[in-house]
């Protein structure tokens, strides 16, 4: 793996933070303006620095439902709590067009019509979804349509993939997938036009897979070689980081299209992916820029504080940092760079060592991109938490020995 010019005693291309100074959570980024939250209030704007409060998602129920989701999501609420656990996000949010929003806390989904200003509650998800309601990875929009892949915690609650066709105000369910635990992605691939989707966490329940007439129609799983949360797609690839906690390896896979179009109904992993770089620990979403005339990939990994509880003997957790690496079709996606790294912030639970009575907050970096830049956005790290860095072209181009081809470690 190379150090690029953000290694340690490097430079740190252009970032920010809002106006007010506090941490945010990037949701995305859409005909250039940035969409981000702090508890359940939304943030927009042209860049970091100018984000503006636009709305606040509702509380969606009474009593100790409502009293529960307050708890989670209400800044001054979140603020004690999260001296205790460390930071944790409470929503997750997408743009479907320059006016409509969908959005996702607990076990509710929202939608709105006015740029984030009002929302309405549409849907919910099952009794035992997380925090956020779904993965980030999990919201996929594309030409007003919205697929959700669902993220239920409970093995009595089965995952479904959703969809709306108006904005998220109505769903339907584009499939049940009963022999998996929870939905870790749905992604759209640019160049085909297929929904691609990955899940897990046990090895028989890990698919990287096409959502092809109303079923999952795999490419390969059986493994946690196949537990995957956001693919990247080039012309000639697909990609994919290995979510994992207790593998000694957390590598990345490069898959070629030829083999893929060889794939028919039923697949079960015969498939021999490329590994292309190993890190330290699992690997959670991706994004895209172009740079110099290259397309570069970017991943992101998580530093998780409770154990993989579908790990085999000791369970373990997931490190003590998130990373941020990128490689080009210069080297066919095998010689690695960091781009940014950051240490887990570590809550007074665990300071006390009593996290195993109550759960510790994991770290992040989440990813966006326009195409010519890329957002990262460390969450709950000891630096640059809650802040929006920007590596533009500029970045990429910098990075030395960008065409030769070495497989990244």
């Amino acid at each position: 793996m190379d150090s690029g010019p953000s290694g340690p005693g490097g430079r740190q291309d252009a970032g920010g933070e809002p106006s007010d100074g506090r941490p945010v959570k990037l949701e995305g980024v859409r005909d250039g303006e940035l969409i981000a939250t702090r508890g359940r209030t939304v943030y927009r704007g042209p860049s970091p620095a100018s984000l503006r409060r636009v709305g606040r998602l509702p509380v969606p129920a009474g009593g100790v439902a409502g009293a529960g989701f307050r708890l989670r999501t209400s800044a001054t609420l979140r603020r004690p709590l999260s001296r205790l656990v460390g930071r944790f996000p409470a929503a997750t949010v997408a743009a479907v067009d320059a006016g409509a929003l969908v959005a996702t806390a607990g076990r509710w989904v929202f939608a709105s019509a006015d740029g984030g200003a009002t929302w309405r509650r549409t849907a919910r998800l099952p009794a035992s979804s997380g925090p956020v309601g779904v993965l980030p990875s999990a919201l996929c929009v594309h030409e007003g349509t919205v697929h959700l892949g669902e993220y239920p915690l409970s093995a009595g609650d089965t995952a479904r993939i959703r969809v709306s066709h108006d904005a998220g105000e109505t769903w339907e369910t584009a499939l049940a997938l009963p022999e998996v635990r929870h939905v870790h992605g749905v992604a759209r691939d640019p160049y085909t036009g297929e929904y691609w989707v990955t899940t897990g966490d046990a090895d028989d329940e890990c698919v990287i897979g096409r959502l092809r007439d109303g079923r999952l129609d795999p490419v390969g799983g059986g493994s946690q070689e196949w537990r995957a949360v956001q693919p990247a797609f080039t012309p000639e690839y697909v990609l994919w980081g290995v979510d994992c906690n207790y593998t000694d390896e957390k590598r990345i896979y490069r898959l070629a299209r030829e083999d893929i179009a060889d794939v028919g109904p039923g697949a079960d992993g015969d498939l021999d992916p490329t590994p292309v770089a190993s890190l330290s620990t699992p690997v959670f979403y991706s994004a895209a820029v172009e740079a110099g005339g290259e397309r570069w990939v970017a991943f992101s990994t998580s530093a998780s504080a409770t154990p993989d509880s579908t790990a085999p003997g000791t369970r373990v957790t997931g490190g003590d940092g998130t990373r941020v690496v990128a490689a080009s079709s210069a080297s066919a996606y095998t010689r690695w760079f960091e781009v940014t790294a950051a240490r887990r912030r570590r809550g007074l639970v665990e300071r006390l060592g009593v996290d195993g009575v109550v759960p510790a907050s994991n770290a992040y970096t989440f990813l966006a991109s326009d195409g010519r830049r890329l957002l990262v956005n460390p969450y709950n790290t000891r630096e640059r938490d809650g802040r929006v860095l920007e590596f533009g072209p500029d970045f990429f181009e910098s990075l030395p020995g960008r065409s030769s081809a070495t497989v990244g470690k």
